[in-house]
């Protein structure tokens, strides 16, 4: 079995460590974005997962998300954003992540993501 692979896209360098280590110790290969340009040529490798906050300093997460649908049928989506705009937030649903999580960051949620590796084999 490969290693699940996740792709975090997210501006706050913080948030992209922590995540990368915590996920790197459960096994899995982790390929970190800090804006959309960095985020969108990373989808080829077709990531099991994506984690995406919606604010990058290049544009709106929902560019990612997009492509993610498009070119990735298979990888799941979790959002993870501080914003807030209810209308903003209705346009993001229409996109199906499979979950969207206010920051801070539900940790617990989280542990769960990481130990469901076993379904992406």
């Amino acid at each position: 079995m490969s290693a699940p692979r996740l792709l975090v896209v997210d501006d706050d360098p913080y948030t992209r460590i922590a995540l990368n280590a915590f996920f790197t110790r459960g096994g899995w290969q982790v390929s970190l974005a800090a804006s959309v340009a960095e985020a969108i040529p990373l989808l080829a490798d077709s990531p099991h997962c994506l984690i995406l906050d919606l604010n990058l300093p290049d544009g709106g997460g929902e560019a990612v998300l997009e492509e993610a649908r498009a070119r990735c049928s298979e990888t799941q989506v979790v959002v993870c954003s501080g914003v807030d705009d209810p209308g903003r937030l209705a346009d993001i649903g229409r996109l199906t992540p499979e979950l969207m999580m206010a920051k801070p960051i539900d940790l617990a949620a989280i542990y769960k993501l990481r130990e469901a590796a076993e379904t992406f084999s």
